[in-house]
């Protein structure tokens, strides 16, 4: 196959100083095992980007490397900018698109508009939540008139469930990670561990709640660089907390050393919203770090209950599973660690060995990499009998 792949956003992929953009590595690694599994593959990103595929980059530097002051000092001239950019890649996609036979793209708020206009079909890899994606009627007329021209890959069943009334998903592909660059320890430390970005919809302060009930030390690492809506949320329930003597807060840590912390008892996610896919999940696992979260979004696919940790249901009118721990909320956390500081160290070991395998077996990078090549062939297929 003859590919084109636009990621999201004009950034160098890795960026610099262990800074990490989750989208944007997983472009590559999808792109890079494309070419590896012999298509011919054109990556659309700025100079630098490390790549195998054909780098286009039309010598346009990252937006970041060029504007980085912007985006602070007049943030309306940055996004300007930042859609230029994109758009100029786009269109050229459009406009050469008979040479392809496939376009995969990561930001559906641009592409779309050109699918009609394209000569291949347009798959994306679809990385948001539906309900935040269909608020304004500008996104809902969108979807309506470009629906059937765009072909999704949801990254989870969760995601895929909630998003079929409106979007034509094509397949399912769960990420994958390099676990190989992740040390495993079979035997952790005795700390708690919450990774993630210090906002009301993860509720990290339930993590720290959890600590101080049962007497443990939790380390917290996640960024605090919030939206207007999140200001209030952390500054009034989440940072009156992280001075506590039990505390560890890292704030923002560079991806390559935030993987040593992941040899932690146990990774608690107390997310309330329909996360797409939890990447910090499988991380964790692949440290052999059992992974406690609420039952919601992409958990239940990603974690085996009982083996690789515990799902607790929120409350009894959200019941996602009938899961080991029966007491919801707040005090089904509490029990799910209890159970996990219970464990024997034969059990415990045990646990974090399975945690180890179930990453290698289910979210290794080779897998997602296959699964996208038969979902693409799936998409052209389909296109090419729509279309004749």
């Amino acid at each position: 196959m003859k590919i084109a792949v636009i990621p999201l956003g004009s950034r160098v992929i890795p960026e610099g100083g262990g800074k990490i953009f989750a989208p944007g590595v997983l472009t590559v690694q999808i792109a890079d095992g494309l070419v590896d599994l012999g298509h011919d593959v054109d990556l659309f990103s700025p100079i630098g980007t490390e790549t195998r595929a054909n780098l286009k980059s039309f010598q346009l530097k990252s937006m970041f490397e060029q504007f980085g002051d912007l985006k602070e000092q007049n943030p309306a001239a940055y996004t300007h900018l930042q859609y230029q950019y994109d758009l100029f890649n786009i269109a050229h996609v459009a406009e050469n698109s008979k040479q392809y036979d496939i376009v995969h793209a990561h930001d559906l708020r641009k592409a779309m508009f050109f699918s009609k206009l394209t000569s291949c079909p347009i798959t994306y890899t679809y990385h948001g939540n539906p309900n935040d994606d269909m608020q304004y009627q500008i996104e809902r007329e969108r979807m309506k008139k470009y629906r059937e021209d765009n072909y999704f890959i949801a990254i989870s069943n969760r995601q895929a469930e909630l998003a079929k009334p409106n979007f034509n998903i094509a397949s399912v592909v769960h990420h994958g990670i390099d676990f190989e660059n992740i040390p495993f320890d079979r035997s952790g430390n005795e700390k708690l561990l919450y990774v993630g970005r210090l906002i009301d919809r993860k509720q990290p302060h339930l993590a720290i709640d959890v600590a101080e009930k049962l007497n443990k030390v939790i380390s917290i690492v996640g960024d605090a660089n919030l939206s207007p809506g999140d200001i209030k949320y952390f500054e009034d329930t989440v940072k009156p907390k992280l001075d506590q003597d039990f505390v560890e807060y890292l704030g923002l840590v560079p991806h390559p050393e935030v993987l040593k912390y992941y040899s932690a008892k146990a990774l608690l996610l107390p997310l309330k919203w329909e996360e797409p896919f939890g990447l910090v999940m499988i991380e964790a696992m692949a440290a052999g770090t059992p992974v406690i979260a609420f039952a919601n979004g992409s958990s239940p696919e990603i974690i085996q209950d009982g083996i690789t940790g515990f799902l607790v249901n929120t409350d009894k009118d959200n019941v996602r599973g009938d899961w080991i721990i029966k007491s919801y909320g707040f005090e089904g956390l509490i029990e799910a660690v209890n159970r996990i500081y219970s464990m024997t160290n034969q059990e415990y070991s045990k646990m974090r060995e399975l945690c180890r395998r179930h990453v290698e077996e289910n979210f290794s990078v080779s897998k997602m990499v296959k699964g996208y090549d038969l979902a693409f062939r799936k998409i052209i297929s389909e296109y090419k009998k729509r279309t004749q």
